[in-house]
């Protein structure tokens, strides 16, 4: 029974991180497929867009397989939080834009509200990762025309929270 536990547990989890790599190589191929599409022209302003777009991309995937690493690091009891200062909303922003493909192909709006500079001091790869994972299951559950609005606020510990909001299905209370 333990093992049959751990094998759906594991084959969970492989889906899962399929999932999150379909996303930014979808993003990827997307843009590369427009770059190299001679039907398409592009002025030096929309074309640096892109290049950004697909940078910023290649760096979350490296990220998120970074990230694939640290979980198999936990697996054996090896993990080492890294705890740097970076400022969340640049973390919130990039994963906005590799969103952003999932979010106008159901018409979704993605409404960032983090107007200024959150400096925290954390582990950015596990924040990153929860930041996505909220975003794109605000994407997934989330009717066609919806919104998802993301927000932060200091609690009353001092501590940022973060809220990612949406116009979806809901979680059933059961």
């Amino acid at each position: 029974l333990l093992l049959m536990q751990s094998n759906q547990s594991k084959d969970r989890f492989f889906s899962i991180i399929a999932h999150d790599l379909r996303s930014p190589f979808n993003v990827i191929l997307g843009y590369i497929d427009l770059l190299v599409d001679p039907d398409f022209e592009f002025s030096p302003e929309e074309r640096k867009d892109i290049l950004e777009k697909l940078r910023i991309t290649a760096h979350r995937t490296l990220n998120l397989l970074d990230n694939l690493l640290s979980w198999a690091k936990t697996q054996k009891g090896d993990l080492q939080v890294e705890s740097t200062c970076f400022d969340l909303t640049e973390v919130v922003h990039e994963n906005i834009i590799l969103a952003e493909s999932a979010a106008t192909a159901k018409r979704i709006s993605l409404l960032n509200n983090l107007r200024y500079s959150w400096m925290v001091c954390a582990d950015r790869n596990m924040i990153q990762t929860v930041v996505r994972n909220l975003i794109s299951n605000a994407i997934k559950f989330t009717y066609t025309g919806g919104t998802i609005t993301i927000d932060a606020r200091n609690s009353s510990n001092g501590e940022i929270m973060v809220s990612v909001k949406d116009t979806g299905c809901g979680i059933p209370s059961d």
